[in-house]
């Protein structure tokens, strides 16, 4: 992992070293091992390294072709982001400058495993691994932009390019940008995933491919760093990444599982220890309880400067807080769910609408509770745009649900948690179902092997049985590791009043409406109302600590009552 930015000048004057400096400080943590910077003309790059094993460290890169780069990511292609006019290959982030003509490019992986944002402002270009960098340079306000609020609360993040700051956008997943004098000049974009990709190979043809690509991508992260762990959730496709460590004769793996409390906390616990001795691991428990989780939400949301309201993150910010003390890098199955079919409502949109069938995120969490000031249904646009370019493609209903996934819920949600929660401790994240290969091969399975027996990720389900067996692929989940909607009716009676009295909740729903639905959950614990709860008390720490400037050191209900008091 890297920090990376910069800055291009307007009017071509050597950029201002406080705004260079700012930028440094800000991306420290994404690599507290070192900072470079490179200067030329009216345009700056500025770099701050991560040391992953005991190579050197090179901050500035001096490509082939005399231009100079800085990349978040470890492996030496990543050099070559935005080379020719494509996009990286696999999980990188870049900027490239060409010192003769002084043009910026940026480039993101296709799936945006690491992020990019920029800015155009009245002084130039600036752009930044994070939003809380370009802001902390100071030629970005942190400004609300409202349009992105009822998305936010609706679908658990922003779709698109533009975030829920005014003015910073992402550089999009595929995406290429040029920048000159402070403007951007170009685009240009790829798609990771092909159209119709299928193959009439056998079940154990495809179980053998499978198991060589998953190995070929777990090879690639062992050999561009030492000592990896591994997050073990309650997913098949973790455990699938366990399997393949063991394989390649990966001894002494430390994988990190954070289980909450519970009437089967005792037994996920046993489930954990039987996966990691069968695979010759160690296995770290790190526990987590509702005290310790309305204790850290704050740091955590002050973490998601661009936010996926993942109650999930509470989980991952404190196993990657563990896992700090014995590695630098975790290997995460991120994307393997989305590629393999393994989501529940990927279940659903099989079935006819008479048999339970339903579309993707056709409710928002928030819709018709009668909560919000505003109703209309204009949160849906940024969905429905991509959903117009994934109905131009030829994929079938699980394949088009997928691509929809990919194009957002995966970068603008899922990766973004992971991104900051192990940023926040100086851990670099790897994802290997995103290595391109791999991706393919998921994405480009025949339903059946993607959805079967009632079971999603079928064909992970199938190599488990005979790879590790103690991972029992095909039996019930244990237990949800963050029971955040259990804990949130417990103390909703006590967060209403102070989730009402957020200027930020006032601007989007009516106090009182909100007091009585917090009310109603703590009577009545409806999983469609605890949605809710949890979309408003998200937004609420969000705008307290990143608009209004709440310190976050404090709990859940000191952050809200100082938001208050301010």
């Amino acid at each position: 992992m890297s920090g990376i930015g910069g800055f291009q000048t307007s009017d071509g004057a050597s950029p201002p070293p406080a705004v260079l400096a700012a930028l440094g400080k800000a991306l420290a943590h994404r690599g507290p091992d070192g900072e470079g910077r490179h200067i030329t003309g009216g345009t700056a790059l500025v770099s701050t390294a991560l040391a992953v094993d005991d190579r050197t460290l090179e901050q500035v890169a001096v490509l082939a072709d005399g231009q100079y780069c800085v990349a978040d990511g470890t492996d030496d292609s990543a050099a070559s982001c935005g080379e020719a006019g494509r996009a990286p290959i696999r999980g990188y982030a870049c900027a490239r400058l060409d010192p003769a003509s002084e043009r910026l490019t940026l480039a993101r992986d296709g799936f945006g495993a690491k992020p990019l944002y920029y800015a155009e402002t009245r002084g130039g270009f600036v752009f930044a691994s994070e939003p809380r960098a370009l802001i902390a340079s100071g030629l970005v306000e942190p400004r609300l932009r409202p349009e992105g609020v009822r998305e936010l609360v609706e679908i658990q993040f922003t779709a698109g390019r533009e975030t829920l700051f005014a003015g910073i956008n992402r550089v999009l997943p595929g995406e290429i940008l040029v920048a000159d004098r402070g403007h951007v000049i170009e685009r240009s974009r790829d798609t990771p995933l092909e159209s119709g990709v299928s193959t009439e190979m056998q079940e154990e043809q495809l179980l053998l491919h499978f198991e060589s690509l998953l190995d070929d991508a777990c090879g690639k992260i062992l050999r561009e760093t030492a000592d990896p762990g591994v997050i073990l959730g309650d997913g098949v496709e973790s455990a699938a990444l366990l399997a393949a460590m063991a394989r390649r004769g990966q001894r002494g793996l430390c994988v990190y599982s954070c289980v909450s409390d519970g009437p089967l906390a005792a037994n996920a616990r046993l489930a954990i220890d039987a996966m990691a001795r069968e695979a010759h691991a160690h296995a770290v428990i790190v526990p987590l309880d509702r005290s310790a989780f309305f204790a850290s939400l704050p740091r955590v949301v002050s973490r998601l400067d661009d936010p996926g309201s993942d109650y999930g993150a509470v989980a991952l910010y404190y196993l990657a807080e563990t896992a700090a003390r014995d590695t630098r890098v975790l290997i995460s199955s991120e994307g393997g769910k989305t590629l393999f079919g393994g989501y529940g409502r990927y279940r659903s949109i099989l079935r006819p609408f008479w048999l339970g069938g339903r579309s993707m995120r056709a409710r928002g969490f928030l819709e018709g509770l009668g909560v919000l000031r505003d109703e209309t249904p204009s949160w849906r646009d940024g969905l429905r745009a991509a959903e117009n370019r994934i109905a131009q493609r030829a994929y079938g209903r699980l394949q088009a649900a997928q691509a929809l996934d990919c194009a957002l819920w995966l970068p603008n949600d899922l990766l973004v948690v992971l991104d900051r929660c192990l940023a926040a401790h100086s851990i670099e994240p790897r994802t290997p179902f995103l290595d391109p290969e791999l991706a393919k091969f998921g994405f480009g399975l025949p339903d059946r092997y993607k959805i079967n027996a009632s079971r999603g990720s079928y064909l992970i389900r199938r190599w488990l049985e005979h790879t590790l067996p103690a991972a029992q692929p095909f039996a019930k989940p244990l237990a949800n590791p963050v029971p955040a909607l259990r804990w949130l009716a417990e103390d909703a009676a006590r967060l209403g009043g102070l989730v009402a009295a957020q200027s930020g909740i006032a601007e989007l729903c009516d106090p009182g409406t909100v007091r009585r639905l917090f009310e109603r959950y703590s009577l009545m614990p409806h999983k469609r109302l605890g949605h809710a709860v949890w979309q408003l008390l998200f937004f609420a720490l969000w705008h307290a600590i990143h608009i209004e400037g709440v310190p976050s050191d404090g709990d859940t209900y000191a952050c809200l009552a100082a938001s208050t008091k301010g």
